[in-house]
């Protein structure tokens, strides 16, 4: 039986998650409010049975149960919150990325988990731990 969610970051954290996949907690801080309150929300998430917490080459991720943890979530995990910053959604049932241009493109992932490919751009993961999506793609 699961709990209740009773915190509005903890709400968005896992609608996030359940929209965008697992994604390295390190990406939610980035997007929610910092580590401390992140850390936080994912724990109450984790204790009313609604996030999982599993570590993938050293990189804590969060994720709904059933749920892919695999090491290339880490990247697409990244993707999906600086594509989030922009106002975009990144979907991983479909593996697409819609802009707020209204622009949908297809999303995947090479070089071992190291590159994030949206539509004909590549983006190497470093850069997306490091910046925002546009200075991302850009450099």
């Amino acid at each position: 039986m699961q709990g209740l969610i009773t915190s509005e970051r903890a709400a968005k954290v896992y609608a996030f998650l359940a929209r965008a996949g697992a994604c390295p907690v390190e990406a939610l801080a980035v997007m929610f409010g910092g580590e401390k309150k992140v850390q936080k929300a994912v724990r109450a998430l984790t204790g009313a049975g609604y996030v999982r917490r599993v570590r993938v080459q050293g990189v804590e991720m969060a994720g709904l149960p059933g749920q892919d943890f695999s090491t290339e979530r880490i990247a697409l995990g990244w993707f999906a919150v600086r594509l989030a910053e922009t106002g975009g959604i990144y979907d991983a049932e479909t593996r697409k990325a819609r802009f707020p241009s209204g622009h949908v493109l297809d999303v995947a992932v090479e070089e071992r988990g190291k590159v994030v490919k949206v539509g004909k751009f590549r983006v190497r993961l470093e850069k997306l731990r490091e910046n925002r999506l546009q200075e991302a793609i850009a450099s």
